[in-house]
Parts: C-alpha cells; sequence; structure tokens
C-alpha cells in the first residue's frame, strides 16, 4: 500500500515537474502596451444587475466604480465616496468625488447613484441583487455630491452590499448595450468583447486610481494546462488564481526556471463547498449528510489536489474573519463513522445487506473541479456511497443550482466577507433567491434574524456564532476548503500583490517591465 501510494504521489507531480523542464521554445511576446490574463470560461454578460459569477464580477471592478470597495482588511473603505459617516441604525450619509468621469465623458454626481439604486431594484429588470438594496427606504440628495441614505430596517450588512452596486449614468442604462459594453466610470472601459476574449482599455475617470497598463486584454482558455502552457511560451503575462496549484507549488520551487515563470501565493478568502439539497428524500436524513461529510478526507485533498494551498473549512467565513467562531473545528476524516451512519440510516455501507445510497454530484467542467469531483466520488464509494457526476458548461450548471434543480453540487462564494451572506444562502426567506439546497431551519432563521437586525458588532458576532455552529452540525453545506490565492505570471511582469478577497484592484498596479533591444 506504501508504495502504490508513493508511486501515485510521483505521477501527480511528474508532469507538472516535466512540463517545467521542457524548454521555452517558440517563445511570443505579449504586446508592450496590453496585460493578457485569461479567464476559465466566457463571459455571458457584463451587465453589473446581473453579474454573480467570478469572472464578470472580477471585469466589473475594473470597469465601474462603487460608493466603497472591500480593501486589504476586509472592511468596506469609500472609493467613489470621498466620505461616509454612520449618522445612526438606519441612516448613512456619502460625500462623493468631485468631477468623477463616466466612460462616455459625463460627469458623475448623486443623481447617478440615485438612479442606480433605482435601477438595481427595479422590479422591470429583476437583478439579483435588488433585495440587499430594497432594504433602503430612500436616497436623499443633499447637494450634487452629498446623499442621505435612509434604510427601512437595521441593514448591517448594507455597507459590503455597496460594494457591489456599480454606479451608471442617469436615464443611460440600456440592457442590450450592457449586457457587452456597459458604460461606468471605472479605471477601464471596454474596447471589445466576445466568446473568446475582452479586451479593456485604459480610462482616466479624473478622480479613481488609473491601471499602469494601457490595455487588459482577458482570454477565455478553459484548459488548465492550456492556460499554462501560454504562460510558458509567453502567450498570457500573469493568471490569477485559475490554475492548478501543483503547478503553483512547482514554479515557486523552481524560481529561476528558464521559462520565466514567477509563482505567489497569500492566504483567501475564497469558499469551496458541497451544496445539499434537503428536497432529495435521502439528503434531508441528517444522518446521511453526516455520513457523507465524514467519508470525504479534505486534508489529503488539499495535500494532494491543491499542493497544500487551502485549509479545510469549518464555515462560509475565513478564520481571518472578526465573525468566524473560533471554537470551530473542521469535521475530521472518518471512515468507520461514515459506515456505522449510513448503516444507522439504512444503506449499504461495505459490508451490510441494505440499498446503497445513490446520488448524482453536478459540477462544471473546469478540469481542476473535474479532478477534485472524482476524487471526492472515490472517497464517498469508499463509504459505500454510489455517486453519478454530472459535469456541465458553467451556463447549463449554474441555471441548475440557481432552480435547485440539484441533489449534490460543488461551488465556492468568492469574497465571502460579511456574515449577512449566511442570511443570503441560509435562511429560509432566500428559497427563491440564494438559499440554493431548499434548507429550512426555524433556529436558524432566529439567529440570522438576529445578526441581521443590529449594528452592535458583539450582539451580532453572538447571533452569528451560532448560526455557524447549527450549519456545521445540520449541513446545508458540506464545507471542504477555504483556498489560498495564488498567481503564476512572467518574469517581466512587476508590481504584482494579491488581494485577500481575489480581487481584480490588484490589477491596476500591475505593469510590464519591456526590454528595449
Amino acid at each position: 500500500m506504501t508504495k502504490r501510494k508513493k508511486n501515485l504521489s510521483i505521477l501527480i507531480v511528474l508532469p507538472v515537474a516535466m512540463l517545467l523542464m521542457v524548454s521555452a521554445c517558440s517563445q511570443r511576446t505579449t504586446p508592450p502596451d496590453t496585460l493578457v490574463t485569461a479567464l476559465t470560461s466566457s463571459i455571458d454578460t457584463l451587465d453589473p444587475l446581473f453579474t454573480t459569477g467570478a469572472n464578470p464580477q472580477h471585469l466589473n471592478q475594473l470597469i465601474h466604480g462603487t460608493l466603497v470597495r472591500i480593501g486589504n482588511s476586509l472592511v468596506p473603505k469609500p472609493y467613489v465616496a470621498s466620505e461616509m459617516h454612520v449618522l445612526d441604525e438606519k441612516t448613512i450619509r456619502f460625500r462623493l468625488k468631485e468631477n468623477c468621469q463616466f466612460h462616455d465623458g459625463s460627469v458623475m454626481s448623486a443623481d447617478d447613484v440615485i438612479y442606480s439604486w433605482e435601477t438595481f431594484i427595479s422590479d422591470k429588470h429583476k437583478s439579483p441583487f435588488s433585495e440587499a438594496f430594497r432594504k433602503i427606504e430612500k436616497i436623499i440628495k443633499n447637494g450634487s455630491h452629498d446623499i442621505t441614505i435612509h434604510t427601512k430596517e437595521v441593514a448591517p450588512s448594507l455597507m459590503v452590499d455597496f460594494s457591489l452596486m456599480k454606479i451608471i449614468p442617469a436615464r443611460k442604462y440600456d440592457p442590450k448595450k450592457f449586457r457587452h459594453n456597459p458604460i461606468g466610470l471605472g479605471p477601464y472601459k471596454v474596447a471589445h468583447a466576445n466568446q473568446s476574449e475582452i479586451l479593456l482599455e485604459q480610462h482616466d475617470s479624473k478622480c479613481l486610481e488609473k491601471g499602469k497598463m494601457p490595455k487588459i486584454l482577458a482570454k477565455i482558455v478553459r484548459e488548465d494546462l492550456n492556460r499554462f502552457l501560454k504562460l510558458k511560451n509567453g502567450e498570457i503575462d500573469i493568471v490569477l488564481n485559475d490554475i492548478d496549484k501543483r503547478k503553483v507549488k512547482k514554479v515557486q520551487e523552481n524560481k529561476d526556471d528558464e521559462n520565466n515563470l514567477v509563482a505567489i501565493s497569500e492566504p483567501g478568502v475564497t469558499y469551496s463547498y458541497m451544496g445539499v439539497n434537503f428536497a432529495k428524500e435521502e439528503l434531508s436524513k441528517p444522518l446521511v449528510r453526516q455520513a457523507i461529510a465524514y467519508a470525504i478526507n479534505i486534508p489529503k485533498i488539499i495535500k494532494f489536489k491543491l499542493a497544500g494551498m487551502a485549509t479545510p473549512a469549518a464555515s462560509v467565513l475565513p478564520e481571518s474573519s472578526w465573525f468566524y467562531n473560533q471554537k470551530l473545528s473542521p469535521i475530521d476524516y472518518n471512515l468507520e463513522k461514515s459506515k456505522k451512519l449510513l448503516d444507522r440510516a439504512g444503506y449499504f455501507n461495505g459490508s451490510n445487506d441494505k440499498p446503497p445510497l445513490k446520488l448524482t454530484l453536478k459540477t462544471t467542467s473546469n478540469k481542476m473541479i473535474i479532478e477534485n469531483a472524482q476524487v471526492i466520488i472515490a472517497q464517498l464509494k469508499s463509504a459505500g456511497i454510489k455517486v453519478e457526476h454530472k459535469a456541465y458548461e458553467w451556463g447549463l450548471f449554474y441555471g441548475d443550482v440557481k432552480a435547485r434543480n440539484t441533489e449534490l453540487y460543488l461551488l465556492r462564494w468568492v469574497g465571502a466577507t460579511d456574515p449577512g451572506i449566511m442570511y443570503d444562502i441560509f435562511h429560509s426567506s432566500n428559497l427563491e433567491r440564494n438559499n440554493r439546497t431548499n434548507y429550512k431551519s426555524a433556529l436558524t432563521d432566529k439567529y440570522l434574524d438576529l445578526g441581521q437586525s443590529t449594528l452592535d458588532l458583539a450582539k451580532r458576532k453572538s447571533a452569528f456564532d451560532k448560526v455557524q455552529e447549527i450549519v456545521l452540525e445540520e449541513l446545508p453545506y458540506i464545507h471542504l476548503w477555504h483556498n489560498m490565492n495564488a498567481a503564476i505570471y512572467r518574469s517581466n511582469i512587476k508590481g504584482v500583490e494579491l488581494s485577500p478577497t481575489g480581487a481584480w484592484y490588484s490589477f491596476l498596479n500591475i505593469y510590464k517591465e519591456v526590454t528595449k533591444k
């Protein structure tokens, strides 16, 4: 057994090592004025009202301006706003920066913020973000660049939500146009967008930090190996997070590699999980959900599939969050306990004569996700659980998740820093929105309501501590891991720093060192 494990490790590592040893023939050079990066899937829409996926959100962080943005300290800081003041539990005042110019040359004012809010909450458009901003009762215009926001109720997560409300010019929102060519006031504007690439060009908003590169080109490269090979031969300058962590590890271990690649990694907040649909009769049983959780060897997956670049999760929130319940511990792998639970639940466990538990696991067609899914399926099989894997392109997969047309699914939350996310994904009132597991618990709802009804940090933390404890016990999500952020880039790319949230704001400080011949 030991020899077999050793050989398996060699098989996992050797292809990556061989790739790094290959001489960098047919080297190419990206344009000196363009930073070229890669995305794993095509972008269906850049419309800020509908960009819920990680890739379009990353692009829109560069295209649009928001009242606040989440800084490296994981707290909201003024962005398009120059000042913000919490006047009381239902009142926030913002002073806006002056002379901010949209991509079409118009100058931002309080009217644009009010129009943006009205557009996001409009029943006509049905934005998935509308519910968050319907917490606002009214926005009062105090002056051309001064607003006061009054909420209907205490809304402690609203400040973080403001980082998602992109400011668009008044009376210029057009769903057909904004799908591929939105008008924002961010440091970059869309030059062109299609199914294979999105080109952004530098824009001087007159009030926000400018990007150091004149252009950013995001190519759609679905296969991880292709992304790595394009980095090696110079077709791509940098890949942020969307690359096999084993390759990151090998590049870090070979810093003087002849392919001129550099890799860095830092702790992040991206949370990976397995969603469990409570509407499925078998999965509505606590013993079954517990058996599944105990059968997954998360530390082993992290070690061999993620090159150690993740930490086992016990909550949606990372341990670095002030709201993280420090009493929690990830569920330990325990195959024997899993088998006993399955037997008690009335299912085959490898040695009894009971009927097998048969489930379906859905994922995207991303290669890394598929590999992780295959390992998890093999581990569940060891407990006696039969799982069929179905992989889809992102649009089809995400459509099934939103429609709750799943049994088990693998997904992640990117940039989850505020505990209010737990209200969105676990409260029974959100079954038609972000609660995609059909999870309903009166006790969980009680503490979620408490956490979302006060700005008192201590009371809020106490409530969300209880939510985290209940969720870890009832398992609407089976917590997997929090990923480290990682990037591989060409050695002539400078100024690379990783944001804890994985945000693309870090691209603003990246520049290309061009060697003159």
